[in-house]
């Protein structure tokens, strides 16, 4: 039991140090950016068109999948209508972006229930902790799955904001 959570803060210690150090590469290169364009030299165009490239070709692939995802999650017509209704509110007005949303939510459930067989299963032997695993995850999977609706309701309100400003 002991073992198991020292595994998962260990886990969790881990994370934290990568996203402190990718969080400071960045920052590094923000501020080289800023020095460059302050000293009045322009920053180096060919490795700010190659990973202009290499997001739009990776936003394409990540669309392509949440709309093939998004078909997979069974929703209502009023509740398709109702993230419609918020997106179209936010300013996305794209013909697939319910599609990418359902996608998104179908990852964040999916993501849920296996984190919780990866993390909860072990902590009980045999079915219990499957049992607990499943239930865990499915719990989580459904907390996650409200994020994408959550993000894009809050787009939306800052949006109206904006323009009652």
């Amino acid at each position: 039991m002991m073992s198991d959570f020292l595994a998962l803060l260990a886990a969790l210690a881990l994370g934290a140090g990568i996203f402190a150090l990718l969080s400071r590469l960045m920052d590094r290169s923000r501020m080289a950016r800023r020095l460059q364009l302050a000293e009045g030299r322009k920053p180096k165009q060919r490795t700010g068109r190659r990973l202009a490239k290499g997001a739009a070709g990776l936003r394409g692939a990540a669309e392509r999948i949440f709309t093939i995802l998004g078909a997979l999650m069974p929703l209502g017509e009023e509740d398709r209508n109702n993230i419609a209704r918020s997106l179209q509110q936010a300013g996305f007005a794209s013909s697939n972006a319910v599609a990418i949303v359902l996608g998104a939510k179908f990852v964040c459930l999916i993501g849920g229930l296996v984190a919780g067989l990866i993390f909860l299963s072990p902590l009980k032997p045999g079915m219990i902790g499957w049992g607990i695993g499943l239930i865990g995850g499915l719990l989580g999977g459904v907390m996650l799955n409200l994020i994408p609706e959550l993000i894009v309701g809050k787009l939306a309100s800052r949006r109206l904001w904006q323009i009652q400003a």
